[in-house]
This record gives C-alpha cells, structure tokens and sequence, in this order.
C-alpha cells in the first residue's frame, strides 16, 4: 500500500520523466509561471518537491539519482515530503497533478513510484527526440557546462565515450517499456518532439496531451529559449576553452562573451556529418517503429516526421575553426 490513503474521486498524476533534450526545463519553467492559470482549471503543479521550478527532490527521494551525485548524498525525508505534497492536494483540490523531473529516465527502482501514489492513477509523459537531434542537443549543453571533461575534442569523441559507457536512457524502447511494465502501457504517454508534431507549441502540446484545455490558458507566456542554442563556430571554441587553464575571472569573462556572440551565417550548420547522423537514426530504427506501433498506435510505424540527413539536398556541415580564429574570439573577449 501507498503512502497516500484512498479517497473518492483521486486526482489522476501526469509525471513528467522528460526525456532530458526535449523542452523539459522551458515546460517546467511554464508550469511554474503559469500555477494561478492552470488551478483555476483544477490542474496543480505542486510546491511541494520542488527544486526551483523542477521536482527533483521527487525523484532523488525515490533514487533516481545521478552518477556524480550518489558519493555525496542528499537526506530527503520521504514522508514529510508526502505530508507536503498531501497537504497541497488537499488545500487545492485538483483533478488533475503534474510531477516533472527528467532525473525520472536515470536507473531506480520504478515499483518505488508505483508505490509511493498508490491508489492513483499515474500517467507517465515523455518526449522522444530523434537521435542525431538529441545527440547533438547533449553535445553542445556538455560543451557549455563541462571544464576538463573526460573526452576528447569533438562530437566524434563524445558519441565513442557515451557509447562505450552505455547510457541508458538514449534506448528509448527499453526506458519506455520498463515504465510500462510497472504502470501499464495505457499509462504511458509518448510524444514525439518535432515542431511539427507540437503545434502551436511545446506547451499546448503538453497540456493536450494531459487532456488539458490548452486554448484557455496562454501557452505564450514564455517568450526566449530556456537553454540557448549557440553556432557551431561558438561550441567549436568552447571546447577548446573548456581545456584550457585559466585563472576563474578570465574563465568566465571569455565564456560569457562565446555565450552571446551570433553568428548568423552558421545558424543552420551543423556539427554532425550526414553519415554520422543517419548511423545514429538507423540503429534506433527498428525502436522507432515499435514505439510509434506499440505506443501510439501508427500502423506505418513512423515515430519521427522530419526528413532524413539523406533526403536533404542541402546538408551543412560546420568547419572547424582555424586557430587565429579561436585565438582572436579569446582576445576580443577578455578586451571585451
């Protein structure tokens, strides 16, 4: 039995488990802007558990926690988190509760969720981004936030070291259906994240997709990317940065200058060649189907709508950087 006690007419819970990549943050950072609008339609995106404006302490309570995380662990009282999240569910009322932590898609124990809201029904959300977006995505955040990381320079490098670890939650049909294995495959709500797959947009994708009314609540409020997409030239220059010794004040002078120079003759380059790029869709192929068949119901077993690498005519691969050039970006920015 769950922490929670059975009542009459129990709200259903939407937790959000990403995956990361796919618009999480801006959807959590919507959710939170947006709790007054979304209680009037008896939806609650609980303080309780929170973290800013994601609900890690949710998952790291149940332990879905990350590698780098588990030498130094936080203490999380799981039941005064429940009395937290209970009391909010009672003041509110809701029908309908989001959870969202993208910490959900690490290795845990999912019969511990299972457990933790019985007798709810739990619908489990995740957005799926095609594997040569999603790498490329992963790539470029790593560059932005890792100093001295253990790879070498270059996607090429970051690929070889992520696959020889076997990260788990880039095998979207095994993540998927270990969810479903414990919740039900009725229970689990897949949607693909395409721009043509979310219209208007990643919001009112979501809210629809939790059987919300998304036209009468503004899915607009958000205006500016929650994680800036940055050139390939930019990115370039940043891993070389992220190598290099420096004092801290120097660090971060020239990181703030990469991070907002334009550089619009590169803005649909990209750092993935067109065979690379289509060896990472073809081994996910066979995943694709099956999820798009078993989950969504497509009989073509389509999953993704964008065109392939090779049915572009146009496929911009970006040049490295010559060294005057990353030279002359470091200078401009500690004279900037």
């Amino acid at each position: 039995m769950g922490l929670f006690n059975k009542k009459k007419s129990q709200p259903e819970i939407y937790l959000h488990i990403g995956t990361n990549k796919t618009g999480t943050t801006a959807i959590q950072q919507f959710l939170h802007n947006n709790r007054k609008p979304l209680l009037k339609h008896k939806i609650l995106y609980p303080k309780a558990g929170c973290d800013h404006i994601a609900h890690y302490h949710f998952s790291y309570a149940m332990g879905f926690i990350h590698e780098s995380k588990k030498q130094h662990p936080q203490t999380i009282d799981i039941k005064g988190l429940y009395d937290e999240f209970q009391a909010e569910k009672e003041r509110f009322q809701p029908e309908k509760i989001i959870i969202s932590s993208e910490m959900f898609v690490l290795p845990g124990e999912i019969e511990r969720v299972k457990q933790f809201f019985e007798p709810y029904e739990v619908f489990i959300v995740i957005y799926l981004r095609r594997h040569d977006h999603w790498w490329l995505s992963l790539y470029n955040q790593a560059v932005k936030s890792r100093q001295n990381p253990p790879w070498q320079r270059g996607i090429n490098a970051f690929l070889c070291f992520h696959h020889r670890r076997r990260l788990v939650y880039s095998n979207y049909r095994s993540l998927i259906d270990k969810w479903a294995n414990v919740f039900g495959k009725e229970h689990i709500l897949v949607r693909p994240y395409e721009k043509k797959q979310n219209l208007p947009n990643i919001f009112s994708d979501f809210l629809q997709t939790i059987g919300a009314e998304s036209q009468t609540i503004d899915t607009t409020k958000i205006t500016q990317p929650i994680n800036r997409s940055l050139s390939p030239y930019v990115i370039q220059i940043m891993d070389v940065v992220q190598r290099t010794t420096m004092s801290d004040k120097s660090y971060h002078k020239i990181m703030h200058y990469l991070y907002h120079l334009d550089i619009p003759s590169e803005s649909n380059a990209t750092l993935l060649s067109r065979e690379m790029a289509m060896a990472l869709i073809e081994a996910n192929q066979e995943d694709y189907g099956y999820i798009a068949r078993e989950y969504l119901g497509r009989e073509d077993d389509i999953l993704f709508y964008d065109p392939l690498p090779n049915e572009l005519d146009e496929f911009d691969v970006a040049t490295l950087p010559r060294p005057m050039d990353i030279a002359a970006e470091i200078v401009r920015a500690l004279e900037s």
